[in-house]
């Protein structure tokens, strides 16, 4: 069974509403790297970027690390091979404590990776960090504010890419009980009596990881859907409102029609509870606030 993504695995606990906040949408798992690995990734690549990534720090100087990552495109040169090493690259700057400054890399990465990355929990985790990357450039002041629609929407288009993906793949309605997965059969030469026995144990395991595979996806999906929602619910709530845009944007990326009302209906829902609140505060200023002031203020007493 090929190792699974510490981003799933992650994820198996239900996520506090704090790590979900749109402008740091990367969750941060300290100096691992998550990578859900295509199946065509040579289990030797594999090794050797887990060999260059463990232990970095969030706060470690990336350059030389992503020197050495880079140096394994002189060996692996296929697609698949280089969409690894390139998204190895884009997470350890994703993971970054402040990833505003360089954005740029983990943009450019992930597109990089994400056009031979068939695997969809890793496409999902390197749009996020595309996401997350340049979400953080608004929350640290990198932007002015005239320039906040059109980082907004920078940032919104790849959290769709992802609810895309689940609007295509995810086919549960409720989390799925824990899997009991049976272990290995033993793939051993069969007996003279059993000469097909052989054949059906390669076919059983091969199954059994087949179903592994769509349990883990089905579960990593399902958990992840609220959040990347409320992620894009939360950058379209804040002024100026732009829902039409949303909506465009949605139909455009995501496409199901069913996805997108629910996209629009939690922007919409946010925004109704941001001026509910804003109304109850002046209400409360108002009947609370200070006296006017009077006509004219006391004499100050001198003796």
């Amino acid at each position: 069974m090929e190792p699974r993504s510490m981003f799933c695995r992650f994820f198996r606990a239900p996520l506090p509403a704090a790590c979900l906040i749109w402008a740091a949408a990367s969750f941060l798992l300290g100096s691992e790297v998550g990578n859900s690995w295509d199946e065509d990734v040579p289990t030797e690549l594999k090794v050797a970027i887990t060999k260059v990534v463990h232990g970095v720090g969030l706060d470690a100087d990336l350059d030389p690390i992503e020197g050495q990552l880079l140096l394994l495109t002189e060996k692996w040169k296929r697609p698949e091979e280089r969409a690894a090493i390139y998204g190895a690259i884009a997470h350890l700057y994703g993971n970054r404590h402040i990833r505003a400054k360089e954005a740029w890399k983990v943009v450019g990465y992930a597109q990089k990776a994400l056009e031979h990355t068939p695997d969809l929990q890793e496409r999902c985790q390197l749009y996020m960090d595309w996401a997350s990357a340049l979400g953080s450039q608004i929350f640290f002041g990198y932007v002015p504010k005239d320039g906040f629609p059109e980082a907004r929407r920078n940032v919104a288009e790849p959290y769709l890419h992802v609810l895309a993906i689940m609007a295509e793949n995810l086919k549960i309605t409720e989390r799925q009980p824990p899997f009991k997965a049976s272990p290995d059969i033993s793939e051993s030469q069969p007996s003279d009596n059993s000469p097909r026995l052989h054949e059906w144990a390669v076919w059983a395991n091969k199954r059994m990881r087949e179903e592994i595979r769509e349990y883990d996806l089905q579960d990593y999906l399902f958990v992840l859907k609220q959040p990347m929602i409320d992620c894009v619910a939360r950058l379209y709530s804040k002024p100026p409102y732009a829902t039409e845009e949303l909506r465009t944007l949605a139909t455009e990326i995501v496409k199901k029609p069913e996805m997108v009302k629910e996209i629009l209906d939690a922007t919409e829902a946010k925004i109704q509870e941001k001026e509910a609140k804003g109304t109850e505060k002046e209400g409360k200023a108002a009947a609370g606030g200070v006296p006017q002031k009077a006509e004219e203020a006391p004499p100050v007493r001198t003796h």
